[in-house]
């Protein structure tokens, strides 16, 4: 797995840059590791299983004064997870130009030309008043004309807990939970302060703050582009006896 860091990104070049640098270094790391079982190298070898992620998101959105809980913030999470499905794809396409495709593309539709946008849940579309920006069915002919790309998956979405600490920058596609936190992992607690937090205090969303539903719509949108699973949090203030009913569950 990687992680992108949109907010250190300065021009759609350097963000195709950076994807086909991920995807070169997980590529490297599947080749290169050593496995316990033999059928554990021959699965990873040959399906070339990758997931490349966002990091930072809540800095990005801050930094572009844009809310998780608006519809132009909405529409502004849509054009970036265009943008991050777009150029690994691309560079996907491009490795397997270099490099082969996966022994295993064959097990996988992406020979036939699949793109997520053509089994995604379409009620999405109603959560955004942008459209598609990038030309999907050029890059769907030149995959079919290629047999497929390198990877059998491309993106993931991870919580990116150890990750933001080491980027300086904010858990994966999550909103805060507070301008400073105390994180713990195995090796012990480190004092967390989110990026920016004086200059853009005000523009930074709470996580507790939001609601559920405007979050699962953020979740929702990015899965439109997305070929594997999403690590999608939902955040409630439960204090003294309050419950989620069954009937605010359901909804």
């Amino acid at each position: 797995i990687a992680g992108v860091v949109p907010s250190n990104i300065k021009s759609d070049e350097q963000y195709a840059e950076v994807a086909y640098y991920a995807l070169k270094m997980i590529d490297a790391g599947i080749h290169n590791s050593s496995y316990v079982f033999k059928n554990l190298e021959d699965t990873a070898k040959s399906r070339m299983n990758a997931g490349v992620g966002i990091i930072g998101l809540a800095h990005y959105m801050a930094k572009n004064n844009k809310r998780y809980s608006t519809q132009d913030g909405r529409d502004f999470i849509h054009t970036l997870a265009e943008t991050h499905a777009w150029h690994l794809y691309k560079a996907s396409l491009k490795l397997g130009k270099e490099k082969g495709n996966a022994l295993w593309m064959y097990k996988t539709l992406w020979p036939e030309g699949w793109l997520p946008l053509d089994t995604y849940e379409k009620r999405v579309d109603g959560l955004v008043t942008v459209e598609n920006k990038r030309d999907w069915e050029s890059l769907r002919k030149a995959i079919i004309a290629n047999g497929g790309i390198r990877n059998s998956v491309c993106i993931a979405f991870m919580p990116a807990e150890s990750s933001s600490l080491a980027s300086e920058t904010t858990n994966g596609l999550y909103p805060i939970r507070d301008f400073d936190l105390l994180k713990t992992n195995d090796t012990g607690a480190v004092a967390y302060v989110v990026p920016d937090s004086t200059k853009l205090r005000s523009r930074y969303e709470i996580a507790w703050d939001i609601d559920s539903s405007d979050l699962i719509k953020v979740y929702a949108i990015i899965q439109k582009w997305t070929d594997q699973a999403i690590s999608a949090d939902l955040y409630r203030r439960m204090q003294g006896d309050s419950k989620v009913g069954t009937t605010e569950m359901l909804n």
